[in-house]
């Protein structure tokens, strides 16, 4: 379990990541991989450096990368990555670096913990200082296997080449435009949303929500306006298969401090996959076949999510299944949309990306 931090850090955290983009563990393992020349830079205290990091990995500390940084890696052109040891002081570096001048800094999300969780090479070798830093990051398969790394200066013409690619995020305002639909998104930050901020973001044009810990309670991301009918597709993941998520459908806030919900939701997770449940509103109201959620769902990885509601009837489909379809009496007319996270996990993640939605009562 990561370190508890305190509620003034995050909020300073999830601030930088409205402003800032980040790359997950396995997103950097395959830039590496294929090749792609990154400035890795380790920004925990020199004491955690030491005791491994990531091979090729420069040692610029938060609080010492704003100062050295312009030194060690002159060009502001240059492809960088930062890491800490859970993607927190990383996030609040990249802030600094980019205002700085950087141009294309990311943030490795969950840090220097996830890269060890997934048995990814790390070392103790220190790296040399000075100009030479500025590196040309190449690991292979076979060398990550060995767990060496293939280093060399860059020119500036090299370093022009590596640039990360501009992620343009697939959910927001122009795109659901272009495929006539609704934004639910605007495809940069959770403007137009609300709940405990330092469990939600946006990142990569997804929405992602992470407890490090046990919230004691079910939590809600809520959008600020209501909705009747509408269509809402999205693919979904629980990282790892851990947790339990849902989509609030036509609900309401029941504790404004606590981000709780009623209302009919669009179940995620273990058996209750594509189930319609009462989240305080009376419990499970048509439970998804067992069966064919084992048959159906892909509890680690990315699930197609299909969700209609017309008057009272509600469709759900998951990876082009229908999974519960039929008219609900107690249905509410208009409601809020509202994103899960469970409790009594110790820790989870889910991922909502690829939104689209169409809002049906418009004339």
């Amino acid at each position: 379990m990561g370190k508890q931090h305190a509620p003034g850090f995050l909020k300073l955290v999830q601030d930088a990541r409205t402003r800032i983009k980040e790359l997950t563990v396995d997103d950097v393992k395959a830039k590496l991989d294929r090749g792609e020349k990154l400035v890795l830079i380790d920004v925990r205290e020199e004491s955690e450096y030491a005791k491994d990091h990531i091979p090729g990995a420069l040692s610029l500390g938060k609080g010492i990368i704003e100062r050295d940084i312009e030194a060690r890696v002159p060009d502001k052109d240059a492809a960088i990555v930062l890491y800490c040891g859970g993607g927190f002081r990383s996030a609040l570096a990249a802030d600094n670096v980019q205002k700085m001048g950087y141009a294309n800094v990311r943030s490795m999300d969950r840090g220097h913990r996830g890269w060890r969780e997934k048995g990814y090479p790390l070392t103790t070798e220190q790296r040399p200082s000075g100009p030479a830093m500025r590196i040309a990051f190449l690991l292979g398969a076979a060398v990550a296997a060995a767990g060496l790394l293939s280093s060399a200066p860059l020119t500036r013409a090299q370093e022009k080449k590596s640039e990360l690619p501009k992620i343009e995020p697939k959910v927001g305002v122009e795109a659901e435009e272009k495929k006539g639909g609704d934004a639910l998104f605007n495809g940069k930050d959770l403007e137009g949303w609300e709940g405990l901020t330092q469990y939600w973001s946006w990142k990569d044009g997804a929405l992602v929500g992470y407890t490090p810990t046990d919230p004691g309670h079910n939590t809600f991301l809520c959008s600020k306006k209501t909705y009747k009918d509408f269509e809402l597709r999205f693919k979904i993941r629980l990282k790892d298969g851990v947790g339990n998520s849902g989509v609030q459908i036509r609900s309401k806030i029941a504790d404004p401090k606590k981000f709780t919900v009623a209302g009919p939701q669009c179940d995620i997770g273990q058996q209750y996959w594509g189930s319609l449940y009462g989240e305080n509103f009376g419990g499970m109201m048509k439970a998804a076949p067992e069966d064919l959620v084992k048959k159906v769902v892909k509890p680690s990885d990315f699930n197609d999510y299909h969700i209609k509601v017309v008057g009272k009837h509600v469709t759900i489909k998951i990876n082009g299944e229908t999974m519960v379809d039929g008219d609900f009496e107690k249905m509410p007319d208009e409601g809020i949309i509202a994103w899960q996270l469970h409790a009594g996990f110790k820790s989870m993640e889910v991922t909502f990306k690829d939104i689209e939605f169409k809002d049906l009562s418009k004339k």
